[in-house]
């Protein structure tokens, strides 16, 4: 399996094409399927790791989520695009915000890789960019519009909420109580 980074170039080389003959070709966007489904499926191992701090698992989730949905609004961009004769503006948007999608996969791909990140911060910052631009270029969705398509309800987010906010205080409970254990030691 490729690395998220020569996905991504491979991508970029595509769109560098759909510029050049300045038509988008359809058939060649079935590739960005296999990115949109890998990262939903990393999404779902980032959660249910039991290794990772709290902080990690949201931050490496929200920059799979931004991977995933960027990629997928780009291919719904890029055939309605294409369907209306709108070549290559969209093209050429969706290749100017691969390099953003670039530094967010080098560290998703050194997670992968190593099973650590090397800076969680500059994840972080690159994936805010990342959404940001989408956002910007009309290739995110706001978060209530994200919480809408997946059929959530009040209730169930609330549930959630709730939830994450207990492991946070058990997680900090620990912390405080692995500090004591090892302050006894001494």
């Amino acid at each position: 399996m490729l690395r998220y980074s020569d996905e991504f170039n491979k991508i970029e080389t595509l769109f560098s094409g759909f510029i050049d003959t300045k038509k988008i070709d359809e058939s060649k966007l079935q590739y960005l399927d296999s990115i949109i489904k890998r990262s939903n499926t990393d999404q779902l191992h980032i959660l249910n790791n039991a290794y990772l701090s709290l902080d990690e698992q949201t931050t490496i989730f929200g920059a799979l989520r931004n991977i995933s949905q960027t990629t997928l609004l780009m291919k719904e961009r890029l055939i309605s695009a294409s369907k209306i004769g709108e070549n290559p503006t969209t093209a050429e948007i969706a290749f100017d915000l691969i390099p953003f999608i670039q530094n967010v996969s080098i560290y998703i791909d050194d997670f992968f890789d190593n099973k650590e990140i090397y800076n969680l911060e500059k994840l972080e910052m690159f994936s805010r960019n990342l959404y940001k631009k989408a956002k910007k270029l009309g290739f995110s969705k706001d978060i209530s519009s994200q919480i809408q398509e997946e059929g959530l309800s009040e209730p169930q987010i609330s549930g959630f909420i709730e939830k994450f906010s207990e492991n946070v205080i058990n997680e900090l409970e620990l912390g405080e109580e692995i500090g004591t254990e090892n302050e006894s030691i001494n």
